[in-house]
């Protein structure tokens, strides 16, 4: 997999491969979450985007049958409808709906994407609705709403997919995808398997390029701030980014593995488990007590909020993995994983990593400004015998200019350390002559 990104964000060139982990490192405001948003903003936009703009059309679709079920019923709640006998017809509606729904698409579908007024109003008298324009009052606003299913169903297909790509940008990159420093045209490009997917972004507005039948059925866990796991049991109007509302979704859902699946699940992966559980020995349970969601452990529940903030990133893996949300050759981002750990469980996590890529052939994309987080992956690669699938990548911002870029330093990480260890390095010489002043 390789990501390609051109006056995009703070960058002005990027190209990344990501074919086990791919680590990102460097200081603040140097483009790294740009690479993590885009990333995920194109998994994301074409995750299923077929069944995805079908189900919108179908959605949309219904809406206006409903309404036209409601015109044609005079369906008027009055409050004295019985409460039993509304939800039974509610019910019954709903079915009528899908049912007409389905007809219109599958006619719509089998016709060469082709369907006239007289075929709606056909499907419609066959189910029971049917339009005596003439004799009826609300005729025009029946004949308005049977026009605008057509309008519906008649969508462009292409301008469809293009409005859901800008929609998912938007909500990542605030509508701020160009580089503002520089006025040229943005371009993201996504190769999987030598398919392509190419964007262009002008003037923050995404228009497709290329995209050839890239098949992306996985989703793709995004993890930026382990404090999600204290919003599971609510919305929280903070979170105002895609990622997060999805990572929240993901461990909120209810599904959970067969238990044939539990048995083969822990047996492949009876090494990360009792990796994780060294950590993170509880779970996540279900609870009304706790507004929903609580971490047990040892038979004790303890609110979300209470547990450390360290310990949260090892409880949402952990999740993911009993929920089945990393899969077999899926991609993970994760952006400053080690944020609120002690450098000794920064170790641990990187070591986990490492074991859950190779076990998964996981795509995992990492920003980091830890020298222990970074050299553990390094370390433990080697180890494990898949550091031939890491990459490592310098993000900087370029000398007189207000932009940034990000160069391969697979060979050459010393070159990370060296920027890491500054800070470091600047006290070291900073105590030394303060002392020196002493005498």
């Amino acid at each position: 997999m390789k990501l390609s990104l051109k006056n995009i964000g703070k960058l002005k060139n990027a190209e990344i491969e990501i074919n086990g982990i791919t680590i990102i490192a460097g200081e603040n405001d140097t483009g790294k979450s740009t690479i993590s948003k885009s990333l995920y903003s194109i998994f994301n936009a074409f995750y299923k985007i077929d069944a995805k703009m079908n189900e919108e059309k179908k959605e949309e679709i219904r809406h206006q049958i409903f309404r036209l079920k409601r015109l044609l019923e005079n369906d008027i709640s009055n409050g004295f409808v019985d409460g039993y006998l509304a939800r039974n017809r509610h019910i019954a509606g709903e079915v009528q709906v899908q049912k007409i729904t389905k007809q219109i698409y599958d006619e719509f579908r089998k016709n060469n994407q082709q369907i006239s007024h007289e075929t709606i109003l056909h499907i419609l008298s066959e189910n029971g609705l049917k339009i005596i324009s003439h004799k009826n009052q609300n005729a025009d606003e029946q004949d308005s709403l049977v026009d605008s299913i057509i309008q519906l169903i008649n969508i462009d297909e292409y301008e469809h997919m293009q409005r859901i790509i800008q929609r998912q940008f938007d909500n990542e990159f605030y509508r701020q995808v160009n580089n503002l420093y520089l006025d040229s045209q943005g371009k993201i490009s996504l190769c999987i398997k030598n398919q392509y997917i190419d964007l262009r972004s002008v003037k923050n507005k995404m228009q497709i390029d290329k995209h050839y039948n890239i098949d992306i059925n996985t989703k793709v866990p995004y993890i930026d701030n382990s404090l999600v796991l204290e919003n599971l049991g609510y919305h929280d109007i903070f979170i105002n980014n895609k990622h997060s509302e999805n990572l929240r979704l993901m461990l909120r859902n209810n599904k959970s593995a067969s238990a044939i699946k539990e048995i083969i699940t822990e047996k492949r992966l009876d090494k990360i488990l009792n990796k994780l559980n060294d950590v993170a020995p509880g779970k996540l349970i279900r609870t009304r007590e706790y507004a929903w969601y609580a971490y047990e452990k040892d038979g004790v529940k303890f609110r979300l909020q209470n547990t450390s903030a360290g310990l949260k990133i090892f409880i949402i893996l952990k999740t993911l993995i009993e929920k089945e949300y990393i899969e077999d050759n899926g991609t993970i981002i994760f952006d400053e994983p080690e944020v609120y750990l002690h450098p000794k469980f920064q170790l641990r996590l990187a070591e986990i990593l490492v074991l859950l890529q190779k076990e998964f052939n996981l795509h995992m994309l990492i920003s980091t400004h830890s020298p222990y987080f970074l050299k553990a992956i390094e370390v433990y690669s080697k180890e494990n015998k898949n550091s031939d699938k890491c990459k490592y990548y310098l993000a900087r911002n370029m000398k007189d200019r207000p932009i940034a870029e990000i160069i391969d330093v697979t060979d050459e990480t010393y070159k990370i350390y060296k920027l890491l260890a500054e800070p470091y390095q600047y006290l070291h010489k900073k105590d030394f002559y303060n002392d020196e002043n002493k005498f």
